[in-house]
C-alpha cells in the first residue's frame, strides 16, 4: 500500500492549520485560567480539535509519496520523539517539585513514557492537552487504511461516502452502550476522529469540486436541527465541554455544522489569516504547530507564576474578557518563542507565501 499525494504545500491549509492552533490557544485561556465562569455559549466554540484532525487527513493525503513502513516510521518518529523530550521536561520538574516542596505525591513515569494511559503531574498545565497524544497515534495508525478505503470506493460515486454513516451509526451506538472497559473513552475518542480524518482525505476532491452552497447550508441547518433534538429529546449534555469528553453524536454534529459555515466563509477566513498583522504568527503557528502546541502550558505556567506572584488575579478578574484577550495575546507572543527552543525537533517545514 503507497500513500500517494503531490509535494507541493497548500497555503490555505497552512492558514487552517496556523488558526485552529491559535484558537486552541483562546480555548485554553477560557477553559484552563477561569477569568471567565465556564458556561454553556462558550462551549459551543470548541472545534479546534475536529478541525485539527481534518487538517491532519488532508495534510497527509498531500504529502509525499510513501510506502505503509516509511509513512509510519516517519509519522510517529514526528510524533514520539518531540513528545518524548517533553515528557522527560515534565517528570524532571514533576520529581523535583515533588522532592523540594515536600508534596505528598509520586510520578507515575511509565504512562509519561508509554502515552496511552494520561500522565499526570502535581503541577497544574503540564498534561491537561496530553489526551491528544494517543488519539493521534491510533488514528495515524488507522490513516493508511482509511486512504485506501476512500482509494477503493472513489470511483463508485455515492458508494464513497458510505463510511460516514458507518462511522454516525457506531458513535450514536456507542453513544448509548458503555463497554465495561479500561479504555472505552480512548476508543470513543480514536472512532470519533476518525471520522475527521477521514473526510480530510476529500480535501483536494471538495477543493477542486466544491458542493453547491444551497447543499452546504442545507447541512448545517440539518445538523442545527440534529443538535436541538440530540438535548431536549435524546437528553444529550447541552454544555458542549461535556460532549467532548468522550466526544459523542451532539459534539459531532456541533463540527459538523461548523465545518459548513467555515466552508461558506472560506475565502473570508482565508483572507483574515493572511493579514500582514497576524500572518506572521499564522505561518509560526502553521510551521511548528506541534512544538507550540506540547509546549504552550509551559508559557500558561509561567504568566499564571507571575500574575499570582504580584497579586493580579484579582484586579484581572473585575475585567474577565478583557483580562482574557490579553492574556491570549500574551500567551500567543510568547508561544511564538518555543519553537527558537524545541523547534529542532520538529522537522522544518517551508512555508511559501504570495507576495
Amino acid at each position: 500500500m503507497r500513500i500517494q499525494a503531490t509535494t507541493k504545500r497548500d497555503i490555505e491549509l497552512d492558514c487552517y492549520r496556523g488558526g485552529a492552533l491559535l484558537w486552541v490557544i483562546l480555548i485554553h485561556c477560557l477553559y484552563w485560567v477561569g477569568f471567565v465562569p465556564n458556561n454553556n455559549y462558550q462551549s459551543y466554540l470548541l472545534f479546534e480539535m475536529p478541525m485539527f484532525f481534518y487538517i491532519a487527513g488532508a495534510s497527509n493525503t498531500l504529502g509525499n509519496k510513501k510506502n505503509i513502513f516509511q509513512f509510519y516510521k516517519s509519522r510517529f518518529a514526528r510524533i514520539l520523539i518531540p513528545y518524548w523530550v517533553y515528557a522527560a521536561i515534565c517528570i524532571t520538574i514533576s520529581e523535583h517539585t515533588i522532592l523540594f516542596m515536600a508534596q505528598p505525591d509520586k510520578v507515575i513515569i511509565l504512562n509519561w513514557i508509554i502515552p496511552i494511559e494520561n500522565p499526570m503531574s502535581s503541577i497544574s498545565y503540564i498534561w491537561w492537552h496530553l489526551w491528544f497524544i494517543p488519539v493521534y497515534l491510533f488514528v495515524m495508525l488507522l490513516f493508511p487504511f482509511y486512504l485506501n478505503l476512500y482509494k477503493r470506493l472513489h470511483s463508485q460515486k455515492l458508494l464513497k461516502y458510505t463510511p460516514f454513516l458507518l462511522f454516525i451509526i457506531l458513535i450514536f451506538y456507542f453513544d448509548h452502550f458503555n463497554l465495561d472497559w479500561h479504555y472505552y473513552k480512548l476508543f470513543k475518542q480514536v472512532l470519533f476522529y476518525s471520522f475527521w480524518v477521514y473526510l480530510g482525505i476529500f480535501y483536494s476532491e471538495f477543493k477542486q469540486s466544491p458542493w453547491p452552497r444551497t447543499l452546504i447550508v442545507l447541512t448545517g441547518l440539518i445538523t442545527i436541527f440534529l443538535i436541538i433534538f440530540l438535548i431536549f429529546k435524546m437528553q444529550y449534555p447541552i454544555n458542549m465541554q461535556s460532549n467532548k469528553f468522550p466526544p459523542n453524536l451532539a459534539f459531532l454534529m456541533l463540527n459538523i455544522g461548523y465545518l459548513c459555515l467555515f466552508s461558506l466563509l472560506k475565502n473570508y477566513i482565508v483572507r483574515l489569516l493572511s493579514l500582514s498583522i497576524i500572518n506572521t504568527v499564522i505561518k509560526t503557528f502553521a510551521t511548528y504547530g506541534y512544538t507550540i502546541y506540547l509546549y504552550h502550558p509551559f508559557v500558561f505556567l509561567t504568566v499564571m507564576t507571575y500574575i499570582s506572584k504580584f497579586n493580579y488575579s484579582q484586579k484581572l478578574l473585575e475585567h474577565q474578557y478583557i483580562s482574557t484577550l490579553l492574556l491570549f495575546i500574551v500567551i500567543t507572543l510568547i508561544s511564538m518563542l518555543l519553537p527558537k527552543f524545541f523547534g529542532w525537533l520538529e522537522k522544518p517545514i517551508k512555508i511559501e507565501t504570495n507576495k
